[in-house]
């Protein structure tokens, strides 16, 4: 994301904020006007709040202390009786102001204004004292009007302000996906293929093999069934599909996310999140988080409504009674331990929770996988006090090769990357980031947000899904973008994490041998602990040697890996000569 500097003249409140707020988003009653004077940076802090969807006052001042945990400027508000557009003319000199409605989701501000766009980010300009963290993010919903003030600006305040009240209470979509309009679609399915299977007729004359064992024919089926649900339209969403919910506010959500990582990163703490009891969080939309621990319930559920219909006799296969014992294997699934725990969350309702409040899962200090360098360097602290982030999980959906499981909003762009493609058996590439502090570049101008420094990569930043051309790699599913961590500051530190993920791939092929050594094994994961843990050149120097000679050795007993182990020592050699 780009970064553009809002140009502050002085350090004085200049900016008209007035901002209405309410109790509830679909009651005009209770609304009141607020009134504050504001330097250009707090005025922005103001508006970047709003991605957090408050609608009361104590919602949005806890969205603000997202930025600025203190506010000082809070207190100084004063409550207006009505707004009325004389007032703001005559108040703010007819130069900048800006009004707010948090009811009706409209933001209008004067031509003048220091206006950012509604999915920027803006750091100070040199002087401009900014409370708080020095940048702001605005990416904004679409059901969000975010327009400078025209001469109908008025008419269309209220207009919005109205609508909203006359559409009623907002829907609890999740009572629909996580309900018993979910349980009965199940239990019918399934129990549609059991009877077939028992009298062998119509389209389902394949039922018996579906119901025969877990093999790879309940698997389609249960595939077929599972897209359906997601790809057909339901009444009580308002007609629109679940899959359509799911994704609605997906790509902004997870803007958030990735720039609440870059906060905590910044500041070594976590940012306050959205409040439990808030209506951003009760009708929040669904982070991929989410949307993964939807795809693994309800293939759960599938697998436990076959499990209970194969020694079920006909007269005994109700869907009521199979969707009220869905119903229970829902409910404890959500709420029982995750079986591949990655995070420190203990469930899925867990992590779930946290997404729908915009605090970023963090990684469990627990290795996924003894044998894996990096798993070890993070559980050992080699990569820095803070916490890892969960990133990358949307990779199980990609696996089913169906745009019905994938994050595409649009069939056309998933069939142009993945159409042609069978289902995948094994992770996709996918970017990993380390995200730094803010930089300067040549020009002065300051970077925050996205900058990052790519190691394992497949494609480029700007088209995560068009990749590099890697066939002269000896690498098969590794690649590091070199010249980037060469020219970073903390450069040393990137091509270390860079030679763990190498040396994971070339561990990973050890141990595919029918009869691997471990002696193998386990030398390079400790020769890449010291590597890891060498803070000063002599103590580097001599476990870069360490490591390179254990490289030698696996080379010298598997012919296989001789060009990978190659590599990585030339990637040694150079690490060496940077740090001299």
């Amino acid at each position: 994301m780009a970064i553009e500097t809002v140009v502050c003249e002085r350090n004085l409140p200049r900016c008209l904020v007035l901002v209405r707020g309410g109790e509830c988003p679909w009651k005009t009653e209770g609304t009141q006007w607020r009134r504050w004077r504001l330097p250009d940076w707090s005025a922005g802090v103001l508006l970047a709040a709003l991605t957090a969807e408050p609608v009361t006052w104590d919602e949005l001042y806890l969205a603000i202390t997202r930025y600025q945990p203190h506010a000082s400027w809070w207190s100084c508000g004063d409550d207006v009786p009505e707004i009325e557009a004389e007032i703001v003319a005559e108040e703010a000199g007819g130069r900048l102001w800006c009004v707010v409605d948090l009811v009706g989701r409209t933001v209008l501000a004067s031509e003048d204004f220091p206006f950012p766009k509604r999915d920027g980010a803006y750091t100070p300009e040199e002087g401009e004292l900014a409370e708080g963290l020095p940048v702001i993010w605005c990416e904004m919903s679409d059901d969000w009007y975010w327009e400078l003030a025209d001469e109908d600006w008025r008419e269309r305040l209220e207009q919005r302000f109205q609508g909203a009240a006359d559409a009623g209470p907002w829907p609890d979509y999740r009572a629909v996906l996580y309900g018993k309009s979910l349980d009965e679609f199940i239990a019918s399915q399934t129990i549609c293929i059991a009877q077939a299977a028992r009298q062998q007729r119509g389209a389902y004359a394949d039922a018996r093999q579906v119901m025969r064992s877990d093999g790879p024919e309940r698997l389609a089926c249960t595939r077929r069934f599972h897209a359906q649900w997601l790809m057909s339209p339901h009444p009580l969403l308002n007609r629109q599909t679940p899959r359509d919910v799911l994704l609605e506010k997906h790509q902004v959500l997870m803007a958030d996310l990735d720039h609440r990582t870059h906060q905590w990163t910044v500041q070594h703490e976590p940012a306050v999140g959205v409040d439990v009891n808030s209506f951003a969080y009760r009708f929040a939309g669904f982070t991929t988080v989410e949307i993964v621990h939807y795809f693994d319930l309800v293939r759960h559920m599938f697998d436990k409504a076959w499990a209970a219909l194969e020694d079920c006799r006909d007269e005994e296969a109700v869907v009521s009674v199979l969707a009220d014992y869905l119903g229970d294997v829902r409910q404890q699934w959500l709420t029982g331990p995750l079986e591949d725990r990655g995070s420190s969350c203990e469930t899925a309702a867990d992590e779930i929770s946290l997404a729908r409040q915009r605090i970023p899962l963090t990684a469990s200090n627990e290795p996924f996988d003894c044998d894996c360098p990096i798993c070890r360097a993070q559980a050992e602290g080699a990569f820095g006090g803070g916490p890892a982030f969960v990133m990358n999980l949307s990779w199980r959906l990609d696996m089913e090769g169906d745009f019905a499981f994938s994050l595409y909003e649009n069939f056309d762009s998933w069939r142009n990357d993945y159409g042609d493609d069978e289902p995948l058996d094994h992770p996709p590439r996918v970017p990993i980031r380390m995200v730094t502090q803010p930089i300067a570049d040549d020009s002065g101008s300051h970077h925050a947000g996205d900058v990052a420094v790519t190691l394992a990569f497949r494609g480029n930043e700007s088209d995560p899904h068009q990749g590099y051309d890697d066939r002269d790699s000896v690498w098969q599913s590794s690649f590091v973008d070199w010249e980037r961590a060469e020219s970073c500051e903390s450069r040393l530190g990137f091509m270390k994490l860079a030679i763990g993920f190498l040396l994971t791939e070339m561990i990973s092929q050890l141990k595919s041998q029918s009869h691997y050594d471990r002696t193998y094994v386990d030398a390079l994961n400790d020769a890449y602990s010291d590597l890891n843990a060498a803070n000063d050149y002599p103590v580097f120097r001599t476990a870069a040697a360490h490591l390179r000679d254990q490289l030698e050795m696996v080379a010298l007993a598997n012919r296989d890996l001789v060009s990978q182990s190659a590599d990585l020592q030339s990637r040694l050699d150079e690490m060496l000569r940077l740090a001299q």
